[in-house]
């Protein structure tokens, strides 16, 4: 069991071995759906680790700022970010990982002594996600994936990584897609860039009903948006939905209709919360090794 009165060498004046919380937060707009407080703070309890995570609501870019200038100094140990703030977040870091550079937009932060070092754990989050649910071998697969955010190009290269087929993106605008794709080829290398088409949504039918996996990577349900027809998907065929939001989600029902593999954010959310974890608390001096199973095993222990 790990102690719930672990206290960092940055102690701003306490003693030694006093008590101490340590504070992490998600910021973005239009957060109070989220399920991230929930499991990172039945995690904490779980383990007595003396952590709190907040949801913290940004009406603009000069708020999110102030949120990420805590980060740096100590206030928050860590951050996660979502929309719209996570090329934001990319720029405002010292240190970048691969990932953050490839798609020009971080998810999480973390301060590292006196500097703020970025990660993207969207991609990842997505890859485990597709791989637990879907149960399926991503190598050769094709892929079709909605949008071309920071999201979108996250998955991108974690795909790509993965060894799979051809990947179709779909962009309201394919020209603005194409320069954001560029950075993902020039970390991964030039002849990534072969695997990769990009169309606009007009196309979108013609595409969903030859791809393997299907991703909507918008905050759009795509179905209710009539912007996919519900017909052309068809049986084994993987769809994720990246949001988690609406439990009414057209695309995930429709999908599960034509007997397709079909599922909502909630997966990848829990990868996710796993990964920035893990990324905390290396920064700390220890490393808890969490995985997606445990968060889910300590909502069940605290469901009340």
């Amino acid at each position: 069991m790990w102690s719930s009165a672990y206290t960092t060498g940055d102690n701003g004046g306490r003693k030694k071995g006093e008590r101490v919380g340590i504070d992490f937060a998600l910021i973005g707009k239009n957060i109070s759906h989220s399920l991230s407080a929930n499991i990172h703070n039945k995690f904490y309890k779980s383990k007595e680790l003396n952590f709190n995570y907040s949801l913290q609501e940004c009406a603009d870019e000069q708020i999110a700022l102030y949120q990420m200038d805590l980060v740096r100094m100590g206030h928050y140990r860590g951050l996660n970010i979502t929309t719209p703030y996570k090329e934001l977040a990319s720029t405002y870091a010292d240190f970048s990982s691969e990932a953050v550079k490839a798609c020009a937009g971080a998810n999480v932060l973390v301060r590292v002594d006196l500097e703020v070092y970025a990660y993207n754990t969207d991609g990842i989050g997505a890859i485990c996600a597709l791989k637990s649910q879907g149960q399926i071998s991503l190598k050769n697969k094709s892929v079709c994936i909605c949008g071309s955010g920071p999201c979108a190009r996250a998955i991108i290269f974690e795909l790509l990584k993965e060894e799979v087929g051809d990947i179709v993106v779909i962009s309201r605008n394919p020209s603005k897609a194409k320069k954001m794709i560029v950075p993902i080829v020039d970390v991964l290398g030039t002849s990534k860039a072969e695997q990769i088409s990009i169309y606009e949504y007009g196309q979108i039918s013609m595409i969903v009903s030859f791809c393997d996996i299907f991703i909507n990577a918008t905050s759009v349900d795509l179905c209710k948006a009539n912007l996919v027809d519900a017909n052309l998907f068809f049986q084994d065929q993987v769809v994720m939905d990246v949001n988690y939001k609406n439990s009414k989600n057209l695309l995930i029902l429709a999908a599960r209709e034509n007997d397709a593999i079909a599922f909502d954010g909630k997966a990848m959310l829990y990868e996710q919360a796993a990964k920035s974890i893990n990324i905390w608390t290396r920064a700390l001096g220890f490393n808890l090794n969490v995985e997606a199973k445990d968060l889910l095993m300590s909502m069940v222990i605290f469901y009340n």
